[in-house]
């Protein structure tokens, strides 16, 4: 059994514990709890992204699973108030 296999379940209770679109911990703080290294982190978490728990957004982080409607719906929010304001995109409007 290798070390990712043996976090797996505690870290799967941790990441199942949180609300949908919550953000989940840094590599170097899991790192800490676990006393294992970034590529053994990275396995397990390699694992939570292909079971569709998590997902990450490069300089971002990692979140739950929820997170990307809620980054959706605020994208559309700034879009509205965009062309509320009058401003037109060529090619749209």
């Amino acid at each position: 059994m290798t070390k990712a296999e043996k976090i797996y379940p505690e870290l799967k209770k941790m990441i199942t514990e949180l609300s949908p679109g919550s953000r989940i911990p840094s590599v170097r703080v899991m790192m800490k709890k676990f006393h294992v290294s970034q590529s053994t982190i990275d396995q397990a978490m390699g694992k939570f992204k292909d079971e569709g728990l998590v997902v990450t957004y490069v300089g971002d982080g990692t979140y739950t699973k929820g997170y990307n409607e809620k980054k959706e719906s605020k994208k559309g929010e700034k879009k509205s108030a965009k062309r509320s304001k009058g401003k037109k995109i060529k090619g749209r409007n």
